[in-house]
């Protein structure tokens, strides 16, 4: 807070990476934080950064150092129009994920089932696969595993979806060759922000 205070920092995002603290343990820590920075006299609004947050960052005194490339603002929009499977027995995570992905600008294909997903991604294979794990008849897991003994699929990106309570599935699935994972229940924010991750490494690693 003294630091932040002292550099002219108008907002200050604080962060956290403990998914068992729920809304009113964050919005206790957002208080207490506002309070100290009131009883310190500084001006300096403050709030938790949550998964998907956008925050507009302004220059302030910072010089550029030469030989070191600026940052780009296009990241976002080099994404821009990835295909994206989305693979789930359930209608409404599709809807809500479609939903998302499709306001981040990404064309957005669906299929209810591990055999469905495997026949599309063999007719045409997606930039980045949305996955749930726990499917029934052919489940996630065993679509991830066909997937990386498959050259062709060995190296795409794979973001499995899990319950909250289902730690050795994720386990499982991280072992399996799984990139990332996103737990149920999700908000759009969240999810746009991990694809958006996913496929940022992916491009780079490609790169």
């Amino acid at each position: 807070m003294h630091l932040a205070a002292a550099d002219g920092v108008r907002h200050l995002a604080l962060t956290h990476h403990d998914p068992a603290h729920d809304d009113a343990y964050i919005e206790e820590v957002e208080k207490r934080a506002r309070d100290y920075a009131g009883q310190l006299g500084y001006a300096v609004r403050v709030c938790c950064a949550y998964e998907g947050l956008d925050l507009a960052v302004e220059p302030h005194g910072s010089r550029h150092i030469a030989g070191t490339p600026l940052p780009s603002h296009s990241d976002r929009d080099a994404l821009r129009g990835s295909r994206i499977l989305v693979v789930d027995d359930d209608p409404d995570i599709r809807a809500l994920a479609n939903l998302a992905l499709s306001q981040d600008g990404h064309v957005v294909i669906e299929a209810s089932s591990g055999e469905e997903a495997l026949a599309a991604i063999k007719a045409s294979a997606p930039d980045l696969l949305l996955l749930d794990l726990v499917m029934p008849e052919q489940g996630g897991l065993e679509v991830l595993k066909i997937l990386r003994s498959n050259p062709a699929t060995a190296a795409l990106p794979v973001v499995v979806l899990t319950g909250m309570d289902d730690e050795v599935t994720t386990r499982v699935g991280f072992e399996l060759g799984a990139t990332d994972y996103l737990t149920k229940p999700f908000s759009v924010p969240q999810l746009a922000a991990r694809v958006r991750a996913c496929l940022t490494r992916s491009t780079s690693g490609a790169t």
